[in-house]
């Protein structure tokens, strides 16, 4: 087997037997082998089905694996365990694959002789966007599109989005695999279900080892959002599961005090509000996410120090056994 694409999914399979029936339908793979390996992360919907009836009619190998505690990159490392092509390319369950977008993402990675490589993506959307979504936020909505030249992907400003990224295994496997601690869960309708940074993060660690990371902009596929994530709200919450992770993230010693951090957050306040009255609802909602950003990192700092001190106090050989419990 030289290729494995490796495809999670849960509670999509209406979404899923499109995105399957455009994988199974690459062109330009003539003296590739290659398999899909669909992993059901806790599914309750028809996806085992969805997925039977793929590979019946699939000239493509299809597998079904499942992975039952909820988490993407849970699902990821299953797939990974579970195939063994030197190559391993991810996608998810809402995407339409371009007729040549296996084949380009895999003659990229093996032209470059890199570690990683990750591909163009576009939004399909069920109606039409909104005059708020800019260039931002449609990268938050899983956009990305630098150019038609290939190009070095940094791990920091640029690196490939899940949906359309492939591995060299040796140099995932040497990495660590993906940090189970990131990426999306279960439906991600709550702020906490929609956390990310798991791509950058193992790029990062890849970089790091010496790997290289790779654009290929001919490797191009669709990702079909629905309509209830194109709205504020959603982004409202996105935005604050970034701040939160982006302060979970990082070394509690160098954290701002809580108090001080408070007052930032009511000063970014203060100014969206102020162009919002001014300038309305739309043009202001950058300064409202920012205060959203802001806002997780305080909800995510509060935690820690309520952690620390409800360890220090626990520690107290005053405190009572008997509460401990």
């Amino acid at each position: 087997m030289d290729l494995s694409v490796v495809l999670c999914t849960h509670n999509r399979c209406e979404s899923l037997a499109r995105a399957l029936r455009s994988i199974v339908a690459q062109d330009g793979l003539d003296g590739v082998t290659w398999e899909v390996a669909v992993v059901d992360n806790g599914s309750t919907d028809a996806t085992a089905a969805v997925v039977e009836g793929a590979a019946a009619r699939s000239s493509v190998a299809l597998r079904y694996l499942r992975e039952p505690e909820i988490g993407l990159c849970r699902a990821r490392n299953r797939g990974v365990a579970a195939t063994g092509a030197p190559y391993i390319a991810f996608t998810d369950d809402d995407i339409v694959a371009e007729p040549r977008w296996l084949a380009n993402l895999y003659g990229t990675i093996r032209e470059e002789r890199c570690a990683v490589a990750g591909g163009r993506i576009r939004v399909r959307s069920p109606r039409e966007m909104p005059p708020w979504v800019d260039r931002t936020l449609l990268g938050c909505l899983g956009e990305l599109d630098l150019g038609a030249r290939r190009v070095p992907m940094d791990g920091v400003e640029s690196y490939p989005f899940g949906a359309n990224m492939i591995f060299e295994r040796r140099a995932l496997q040497s990495a660590g695999l993906f940090d189970e601690s990131l990426g999306r869960r279960g439906e991600g309708r709550r702020w906490w279900q929609l956390v990310k940074g798991e791509e950058q993060e193992i790029v990062g660690r890849i970089l790091r080892d010496g790997g290289r990371s790779i654009y290929a902009p001919d490797a191009i596929l669709w990702h079909c959002i629905r309509a209830e994530q194109v709205s504020k709200g959603f982004f409202r919450r996105l935005y604050f599961a970034a701040g939160h992770q982006f302060m979970v993230a990082r070394d509690p010693s160098s954290g701002p005090k809580v108090s001080g951090f408070a007052w930032e957050c009511c000063t970014a306040t203060f100014w969206w509000m102020k162009s919002r009255i001014q300038h309305g609802a739309d043009r202001s909602l950058g300064r409202e996410l920012d205060v959203m950003f802001k806002l997780g990192m305080l909800a995510a700092l509060c935690r820690r120090r309520w952690a620390s001190a409800a360890s220090s106090v626990a520690r107290d050989p005053r405190y009572p056994r008997s509460l401990a419990r």
